[in-house]
């Protein structure tokens, strides 16, 4: 990493950019009994659907759906490109 301060980046971030935590966590404990085991109800014309994200051809159909419809700024200027690798990371 750079020595170099980012001083957009320190300004908007939280944590100093050379930090580092030593740990890897859940970002909050949810106790697992505390999670809704049944999935909300949808409208009649709509579907709940589990995917595989290591098969190709929904993963391509995942990346489609994001890019083309949920992954939008506020002001509609632009929109996230996240690459199908980043979504199965």
């Amino acid at each position: 990493m750079s020595s170099t301060p980012h001083i957009i980046c320190s300004a908007m971030t939280e944590i100093d950019l050379g930090e580092t935590s030593g740990e890897c966590r859940a970002i909050e404990d949810v106790d697992v009994k505390t999670v809704r085991a049944e999935p909300y109800t949808l409208p009649e014309q709509f579907l709940w659907s589990d995917i595989d994200i290591q098969n190709e051809n929904q993963l391509e159909e995942l990346y489609t759906l994001l890019g083309e419809n949920y992954v939008e700024d506020d002001e509609n200027m632009f929109r996230f490109a996240y690459s199908p690798q980043f979504l199965q990371w």
